[in-house]
Formats: structure tokens, sequence, C-alpha cells
């Protein structure tokens, strides 16, 4: 966890296209597919849904802390203010 913590400190923050280019067609279906099916749910119904499964995927061993930062260091360059803030909470409450 400590390591996970310190990475995060030392991590260089990525510029948008620098994340863009990361970014695969397998990530952009993903997220179309969940864009779709919490088009209609609050932000705590979506909150609670990924808090359950980032637990499922840690106990059956398909999630780890390191791919989880690894997609928010991806993905936060495109984010703005606001949900930068609330993808903090959300790795906040998983360390």
């Amino acid at each position: 966890m400590k390591e996970l913590r310190n990475q995060n400190k030392n991590s260089k923050r990525m510029t948008r296209e620098e994340a863009e280019q990361q970014i695969t067609e397998s990530d952009l279906k993903k997220v179309e597919n969940v864009t779709s099916r919490y088009k209609n749910k609050s932000s705590n119904e979506i909150f609670g849904d990924i808090m359950k499964m980032i637990q499922e995927g840690e106990q059956n061993g398909t999630l780890r802390k390191q791919d989880i930062q690894e997609f928010a260091n991806r993905i936060s360059p495109m984010l703005d203010n606001e949900q930068r803030s609330k993808l903090k909470l959300l790795l906040n409450s998983i360390k």
C-alpha cells in the first residue's frame, strides 16, 4: 500500500495527448458500455457499483491496486476538475 502511495507521489502527470495515445480501442468500447449502463444512475449508485466491482476483482485476483492506479493515471487528464475530484475520492477509499 505504501508503494502505491509513493508511486502516486512520484508519478509524472500525463498530458491529454499522452493519455489519448495510451487508450486502446478496447478501452473505448469498455467506456461506451459503461456509459450506456450508468447513464441514468446517480453518482452514489455509480460509486457503490464501482466499489463492489473493485472488491470483487481484488477477491478473485483479477484486479490489483496497481491496475486501478494505472487506469486512473490514464484517464485523469481527460477529466474535468469535478470528475478528477471524484476519481481521487474513489482511489482514497480503496487504499
